[in-house]
């Protein structure tokens, strides 16, 4: 660069680069040369520019530094006046600039001061990120159904809506009775729609299931004499159906008959076999067995043309197939000229015959036992003109064929000129003779000895 005019010793010449002028300065004066334009041999310095990026911003706008900088100069790093916002993931927050777009170089915020360096410099705006959570539902044992989804993330301190029972869990025997923050029910309850807030952690809501109340099925035998009652483990619930069981345990009841159940022990109630269903209401159920009792018969004494005495009582009502036993002559019934020979099923002796002490079988209809009689005959002693002592007594009954044991002289009969010699069936001493001891075989009359 040329220049006019000459140094002198008494004056001090400064080149000032900055602005292409050269001031010189004297000591007692002042005089300004014009400097001419450059010349080769003194280059122009070098300048560089501060670029701001705004680095997925979805908002706001870039400050611009509309400044050229030479190497070794100071920057002031710009603040974000233009709001620069990011809203493509919940809780980006600006958190000043960085001159790498990942954040991996050096980081300025507003109002910081670099050095620049010998090249441009474009500063990008850093994001952060706010931490997250998520509600997660869990059905806690759900049976069926599907629990609902919260696909938000939520910032601490945000408000959350909790969700209803949208997939319709569901649970045997429980019903669903909203969230739980514990899976026992014992933190923080919530139904649907109501809110919280969110904290620093994931937050599990689990399903809160209240047990529904069940109810039994219980078998009584109701009187029953043998067998054992069905068992039915179940708990039902309300609504739920119920199949009755049959009389699977062979309960009996002396003289009735197994007919089903009822829900009355009279059988005033609802009445139910097995194989058939009811709905179970909201109380346990006792099922009742249900009797009908057998026909049964009698035994009647009949005393057949008896004059005296009474006929047996039989107070017994018997099942058909049971065992009787045929009563005695208790009353000691008699019938004048006959002895007392048993019981018939027919008056007329044509039917069977008992015995006291024998049995028979009942059958379907009543019986009337008919007392027995057969003809007896007697044996009388007489004293044919015996003049003292008397006559023997022989106070047997003798049934035709049976035998006699002639009795002796027992009464010491005396006839005057005569001696006992025995006894006759004739007065006259022509019939059969007999002595103390012999036996005959008694006929179809009453004999006289």
């Amino acid at each position: 660069m040329g220049r006019s005019g000459k140094y002198i010793d008494l004056y001090r010449a400064v080149w000032m680069g900055h602005q292409g002028k050269l001031f010189i300065f004297s000591l007692t004066a002042v005089m300004i040369f014009a400097l001419a334009a450059c010349g080769s041999n003194n280059p122009a310095t070098a300048t560089y520019t501060v670029s701001y990026s705004a680095n997925g911003a979805t908002g706001g706008s870039i400050p611009t530094d509309p400044n050229s900088y030479t190497q070794g100069q100071v920057v002031t790093v710009l603040g974000n006046n233009g709001n620069l916002v990011n809203t493509t993931t919940p809780g980006c927050a600006f958190a000043g600039w960085n001159t790498a777009a990942d954040g991996s170089g050096t980081t300025y915020t507003g109002r910081q001061v670099f050095t620049m360096g010998a090249a441009n410099v474009t500063l990008y705006a850093k994001w952060t990120y706010d931490p997250t959570y998520t509600v997660t539902y869990n059905a806690n044992g759900a049976t069926g159904g599907a629990v609902p989804v919260d696909s938000n993330n939520y910032q601490n301190g945000q408000t959350v809506t909790v969700l209803g029972n949208t997939g319709n869990i569901m649970k045997t025997n429980y019903t669903f009775a909203g969230w739980n923050t514990q899976a026992d029910g014992s933190g923080a309850a919530y139904t649907q729609n109501q809110t919280f807030t969110m904290g620093a952690a994931n937050v599990t809501l689990y399903a809160k299931w209240t047990a529904n109340p069940t109810y039994t099925v219980i078998y009584n035998s109701n009187g029953a004499t043998g067998g054992i009652v069905p068992v039915d483990s179940t708990n039902y619930e309300q609504g739920q159906p119920v199949t009755v069981i049959g009389n699977n345990g062979n309960l009996a009841r002396y003289g009735y008959t197994f007919v089903g159940w009822n829900t009355a022990a009279d059988g005033s109630g609802a009445a139910y076999t097995g194989g058939h269903q009811f709905t179970m209401g909201a109380a346990n159920v006792t099922l009742y067995a249900s009797w009908t009792a057998l026909p049964t018969y009698t035994v009647t004494y009949n005393g057949n043309g008896a004059t005296g005495g009474s006929v047996p009582v039989d107070p017994n009502n018997y099942l058909n197939g049971q065992s009787v036993t045929v009563s005695g002559n208790t009353g000691l019934l008699v019938n004048t000229g006959y002895v007392f020979s048993g019981w018939n099923t027919a008056a007329d002796g044509s039917g069977t015959a008992y015995t006291g002490g024998q049995q028979f079988t009942m059958g379907p209809a009543n019986v009337t036992l008919y007392a027995q009689w057969t003809v007896v005959y007697t044996v009388t002693y007489n004293g044919n003109g015996a003049t003292g002592g008397s006559v023997p007594v022989d106070p047997n009954n003798y049934q035709q064929g049976q035998t006699v044991t002639v009795l002796g002289n027992t009464g010491n009969l005396t006839q005057t000129g005569y001696v006992f010699s025995g006894w006759n069936t004739a007065a006259n001493g022509s019939g059969t003779t007999y002595t103390a001891g012999q036996t005959f075989t008694g006929g179809g009359a009453d004999v006289t000895l």
